[in-house]
């Protein structure tokens, strides 16, 4: 039975795999395997501290300090990577911008896409500027305590506390960041190569005889790997200069 502490399937599913040239989907119900723990911890927000701290992984990591890890002791693809979904998702903002534009850049529409997950890593990313900027000036106000024997004692203190929850809040954010930028550019891959095998079974016998294996690998393994990369230093392009923007207002 299916519990807070350790969510587990109750009625086991075979595996079957559905790929139609119409009706591109990808049914995978893994009988042996625990739904996705991450999607648990983020069901309410009272399971914040798993989120935050990651220990959405213990029972893996709990595994691994008794045995070595098995294929079966991993969690379920969670709903929100399967390629059919992420597929559905982009095709969806894809038919919106051909009815509506002459020209498709798909810059633009990863981005219409994904706006909402980018937002929220962005406010991460503001959450680790802020506090990666306040050490600095803790320390001098720290410094300027120390020096001045005028100044109450606890001020030093209260100070040193809030150096302690800056430090603890940029690695925290820091780590959360990363991974949330790694899992959106992972889904964008998934989203395009899906797109791709998709639109290669809808071409004409013509078009896939001109159409060379090299360009099918390309595309995928070079082209769409790229927005994987970029997306986790993308946010860097605006990040950057607001921070150094922050630094000599300050000064």
């Amino acid at each position: 039975m299916a519990n807070d502490n350790n969510p587990s399937i109750t009625n086991p599913e075979t595996t079957t795999i559905t790929t139609d040239k119409n009706d591109f989907s990808v049914i995978m119900s893994s009988s042996y395997r625990r739904p996705c723990r991450l999607d648990w911890a983020e069901s309410s927000w009272i399971r914040w501290i798993y989120v935050v701290f990651f220990w959405w992984l213990n029972p893996i990591l709990d595994i691994d300090d008794k045995r070595k890890l098995t294929d079966d002791n991993l969690f379920d693809v969670s709903p929100n990577d399967e390629c059919s979904q992420l597929l559905k998702k982009l095709e969806t903002v894809w038919e919106k911008f051909e009815n509506k534009y002459e020209h498709i850049n798909t810059w633009n529409i990863v981005a219409k896409a994904w706006w909402k997950e980018s937002l929220g890593i962005g406010l991460l990313l503001i959450l680790y500027l802020g506090s990666k900027v306040a050490q600095p000036l803790l320390i001098r106000e720290i410094v300027l305590v120390i020096n001045d024997s005028n100044r109450a004692s606890y001020v030093g203190y209260l100070y040193a506390i809030g150096l302690g929850l800056s430090t603890s809040l940029q690695a925290l954010m820091h780590h959360q960041f990363f991974f949330r930028a790694a899992r959106i550019g992972i889904q964008i891959r998934i989203a395009l190569s899906s797109l791709i095998y998709k639109r290669l079974l809808s071409l004409p016998t013509r078009a896939i005889i001109e159409t060379t294996t090299g360009q099918m690998v390309n595309l995928i393994s070079n082209d769409v790997s790229k927005f994987e990369e970029l997306y986790k230093y993308i946010h860097h392009l605006w990040a950057t200069p607001v921070e150094a923007l922050i630094v000599f207002g300050i000064t």
